[in-house]
């Protein structure tokens, strides 16, 4: 491999320190090839510097994990409510596969033991396939971002009835769970001529009154539009 031209072989780079920082924020990774010798090595003793750090190295992928580890199960899907099967058969696994969204020909190994992962946060709208399961996550610290609004069929068309099903399971998951690892996400709130802002506040002092005792926080954010959605 040619020598960084930034370091000329010193290793203690833009790249090397890049990668350790990335390191520091919970996980390090570079592609095979693309870092000199020597700030590979750098990077590589530092990450092993960290005591109890597995090592994990697959396909063309070099992986060093630090202790504090999340896994966001998950923001590309409603996992808990559509592919809760497929989670529990990776956690008795170990491990699970993610390929990544901008280049899907690059597939991650993820370790999915106690040992290696510090918490699991579960994002949903419908929490009710993982409720006859839950004591497979009692190895774990996990809680869950449960996403609850007062739209209609007009905005959430899949959705089961809100107070006939969703508002019980909610109740019925922080009954099991603890009301503290139940977060109540009224996300995004959406402002058109049928849901007014007269119409979201009488309607989030229902759901509150509802939701009293089953949450201790609620998080609340106003519809965006990004670039590429």
């Amino acid at each position: 491999l040619p020598i960084c031209a930034e370091c000329q072989g010193g290793g203690d780079c833009r790249t090397a320190n890049s990668v350790w920082k990335r390191h520091m924020k919970g996980i390090a990774f570079w592609y095979k090839g693309s870092v000199c010798p020597a700030c590979r090595r750098l990077a590589e003793n530092r990450c092993a510097a960290i005591p109890g750090v597995p090592e994990y190295e697959k396909g063309a992928w070099d992986w060093k994990w630090r202790m504090d580890v999340i896994i966001s199960a998950s923001r590309r899907t409603d996992l808990p409510a559509f592919y809760s099967e497929w989670f529990f058969h990776r956690l008795r696994a170990g491990y699970a596969c993610v390929r990544n969204p901008v280049n899907p020909h690059r597939v991650a190994r993820i370790p999915l033991t106690p040992e290696a992962v510090d918490g699991i946060v579960f994002w949903t709208k419908n929490p009710a396939p993982m409720l006859s399961r839950l004591e497979e996550l009692e190895r774990f610290t996990f809680y869950f971002q449960f996403t609850l609004n007062p739209y209609g069929r007009d905005v959430e068309p899949s959705l089961p009835s809100k107070g006939k099903v969703l508002l019980p399971v909610f109740q019925e998951l922080a009954r099991r769970v603890g009301r503290e690892r139940v977060v109540w996400r009224y996300d995004p709130i959406l402002l058109n001529e049928r849901y007014t802002p007269a119409y979201h506040v009488q309607y989030f002092k229902e759901l509150a009154g509802r939701l009293a005792g089953s949450t201790e926080t609620c998080t609340v954010s106003f519809l965006d539009f990004y670039r590429n959605t």
